[in-house]
């Protein structure tokens, strides 16, 4: 009995010992479903989505000059604040239509336990077959879901021409982000930025400092009015005793004139010089007659000669307050008898730094407030077309004036 009884102690010392192992797997097996089931994804946010990273650097101490070589048909998200890996993924999962790649490039990046932001910039570039409105709405509203509308910008990719090449032939182009308004052969000054990944020069990529306007036609703001300039032509006698009605700053008077291109005898001279409101003179074997009347006594006079002449027209410019009457001016300078009457304001107007004309780089002095000419209805404030007038010295080129058209 004693026997029996410890066999039966021996047999329930075993079943309790596999009981033990069985849990112990089970536990085991339950924990590396656990850690499978809830670790993995945590691992996986935490890995290095695909991406292009370089380190960056400034080429030189100022802004460069390029011009459009070609505009890619890529759309560029430059992003502006940090974006986790999870969120990359998401979006260079993205399907579209015509889409053939997305490309993800940090300059000088800095590292989260699980994002990642650029230092010097981040940019996403969708690159299509082609692009149209609706491709550029898709990668919009795709960007707005997953990072909202304030934490990127959208531009298009561009490629320019450099002045030089950097390292060698061929390294005379740079990509470079620009707006969706940009087109071939536009100017921009830019920020050139070498890449370098361990050590080793990796290209270039520039950052849009300004634009720079293609003259002699560019936009300008108003910024100050000062006078009415009114203006007309003298075809023939007129009345000057009629203009000094009109209140005025300073008034330029060119008499119209008969052109004799010859010397005439001193018999004629003189009693073309007799006539009322007549000035005569002759220079360079070439008579002059000035005159504000008797244009028909003198025409009469030099017919009888038989004395071929040409008639030159006057010119008249009077200054006026802002607040003139144009009416009243208007009125008077009629009664004058002076026709072709314009009005204009001058003023100043503020214009870019630097303009292109005919491909070369042109710097406008004072340009925040440089004269101009504008139309009669401009005020403060609108911004205008303004045509530049140039003077050309061998191969510079200087601004003389501003007109808006």
């Amino acid at each position: 009995m004693a026997k029996r009884k410890k066999r039966l102690r021996v047999k329930e010392g075993k079943d309790s010992s596999r009981f033990m192992i069985y849990l112990m797997i089970a536990a085991m097996l339950f924990s590396g479903f656990y850690m499978l089931r809830w670790w993995g994804p945590e691992e996986e946010s935490r890995s290095l989505p695909s991406m292009e990273t370089y380190d960056v650097r400034q080429m030189g101490n100022a802004s460069i000059l390029i011009s459009v070589r070609d505009i890619e048909t890529e759309i560029v998200a430059e992003i502006n604040t940090p974006i986790s890996f999870e969120t990359i993924r998401d979006i260079q999962n993205t399907s579209l239509d015509g889409l053939k790649r997305i490309t993800l490039e940090v300059g000088n990046p800095v590292f989260y336990e699980s994002a990642i932001e650029g230092r010097t910039y981040l940019l996403f570039r969708f690159t299509f077959d082609e692009l149209d409105d609706n491709r550029t709405n898709s990668v919009r509203n795709i960007l707005n879901s997953k990072l909202g509308t304030n934490n990127y910008e959208l531009l298009r990719g561009c490629m320019g021409s450099l002045p030089i090449n950097i390292s060698g032939p061929g390294t005379d182009r740079v990509y470079f982000p620009c707006g969706f308004d940009t087109e071939k052969d536009d100017y921009f000054r830019i920020f050139l930025l070498k890449k370098t990944k361990d050590g080793l020069f990796e290209g270039t990529i520039g950052f849009v400092e300004k634009k720079i306007e293609v003259g002699p036609v560019i936009d300008a703001d108003v910024v100050n009015i000062t006078n009415i300039l009114a203006q007309g032509v003298i075809e023939s006698d007129f009345y000057p005793d009629r203009l000094y009605r009109i209140n005025t700053s300073d008034m330029e008077i060119l008499l119209p004139r008969v052109l004799i291109n010859k010397t005439v005898k001193d018999e004629v001279l003189e009693k073309i010089d007799s006539l009322p409101g007549v000035d005569v003179r002759a220079e360079d074997n070439k008579t002059i007659i000035s005159f504000n009347s008797s244009h028909e006594n003198i025409s009469r006079i030099l017919e009888i000669e038989n004395i071929s002449y040409n008639l030159e027209t006057g010119y008249l410019a009077l200054t006026l307050p802002e607040n003139a009457s144009l009416s009243f001016i208007n009125y008077t300078l009629n009664e004058a008898r002076i026709s072709n009457i314009t009005f204009e304001k001058t003023g100043s107007v503020s214009l870019p730094e630097e303009v292109i004309i005919d491909g070369k780089l042109v710097t406008i002095p004072n340009n925040d407030r440089f004269n101009a000419l504008l139309k009669i209805d401009t005020e403060i404030g609108d911004r205008v077309n303004i045509s530049l007038s140039t003077l050309r010295y061998g191969d510079q080129i200087f601004i003389m004036g501003a007109g808006e058209i």
